[in-house]
């Protein structure tokens, strides 16, 4: 998401593709592998790849069948992730552009209903996206299910919102709206505003 411009620029570098040739080279899938064909030089994990890979393997599975339920609530799992965490930077970005919040905490937009909102819309896309995956998942695949799990594990446990907690704690603590806002704040998931 944060590299969401850079997507949108045209790029001389890159060869273009007609549709037939593209159709030509990846089969009747085309669309999906090209979207994550395109991105591979600029941005190798971003979770919008993974999602379209996921609906390129519903495409492609042994027994190839429509979308169902699983895939548009996945997909809708995703656009709300991608929502959530788009926003959320967006909203971090402008904050810190003004010179005169440097010191103070972010308590408005979405950050009032979560602390961590940008790490919340990354997890609920990695749920989307083994829930559009899951139709198509069959034998050993089925570890992949692990990854919306790992990851987390990774932002609650490990890396995320631990290091971004303590360094909170370090620069805001003691301060009476700092404290009031960790009181008030989930720190993962969004409260609903008529809490």
């Amino acid at each position: 998401m944060r590299a969401g411009p850079q997507f949108a620029m045209p790029s001389r570098s890159r060869r273009r593709w007609s549709g037939s040739q593209v159709a030509s080279r990846w089969g009747p899938t085309w669309a999906s592998e090209a979207a994550v064909g395109s991105s591979r030089k600029r941005c190798p994990a971003r979770p919008w790849r993974q999602w379209a890979k996921g609906i390129s393997l519903t495409q492609t599975a042994p027994t190839p069948e429509a979308l169902g339920p699983l895939a548009w609530l996945g997909t809708a799992l995703v656009l709300i992730g991608v929502a959530f965490e788009g926003t959320a930077d967006f909203q971090l970005a402008r904050f810190k552009a003004v010179a005169s919040n440097a010191g103070k905490v972010l308590d408005t937009g979405l950050w009032r209903y979560s602390r961590h909102p940008n790490y919340f819309g990354e997890i609920v896309i990695w749920i989307g996206i083994a829930i559009i995956a899951l139709p198509s998942l069959q034998g050993w695949s089925f570890i992949t299910l692990i990854s919306p799990v790992f990851v987390a594990v990774l932002i609650t446990q490990i890396s995320g919102v631990p290091l971004l907690e303590k360094f909170a704690d370090k620069k805001w603590g003691g301060q009476k709206a700092y404290e009031e806002y960790k009181r008030s704040t989930p720190v993962l998931i969004p409260k609903l505003p008529f809490m």
